[in-house]
């Protein structure tokens, strides 16, 4: 129980204490002015003020603003080189295509006559393959004729 006292009390100062200084503050900040000449200064003052802002802002944005067209420059000389790179190689793709059609229709002209060669040679070779059997077998049979 002591302890929940002693928390609500600094938790009261804690928080008490920037509000009286703060009322202060705002007290010397609102106080008007009680003559013209005070209001004229006053009034100087806040024009001086607002006009060193204002420049420092025009300047940020002057500053960005140069920056941002930099940039948009570089980008439109980077657009400009890709698409110079795009075409070439567009003019490259377009001469290897048309060397890839001669290169394949030889390439058909070839693979049709040595696919007609390899079926000669799987013809002849089955034919042989037939007449190396029957000799084999006619010999085998001639063998077991004679039994010595």
């Amino acid at each position: 129980m002591k302890f929940l006292n002693l928390f609500y009390f600094v938790l009261i100062v804690t928080f008490s204490s920037p509000s009286f200084s703060q009322d202060a503050d705002d007290a010397n900040v609102d106080q008007e002015p009680t003559t013209v000449e005070a209001l004229l200064a006053l009034v100087k003052e806040g024009k001086v003020k607002e006009q060193a802002e204002n420049n420092k802002r025009e300047a940020t944005f002057l500053a960005s603003k140069n920056k941002q067209a930099s940039i948009l420059a570089a980008e439109k000389r980077e657009l400009a080189r890709q698409e110079k790179i795009a075409d070439t190689l567009e003019k490259e793709y377009k001469a290897n295509e048309s060397i890839l059609v001669v290169k394949e229709t030889a390439y058909k002209k070839e693979l049709g006559s040595l696919v007609e060669l390899f079926g000669h040679l799987q013809s002849s070779a089955g034919e042989a393959h037939q007449c190396l059997l029957i000799q084999f077998l006619l010999l085998n049979l001639d063998l077991r004729e004679f039994h010595f």
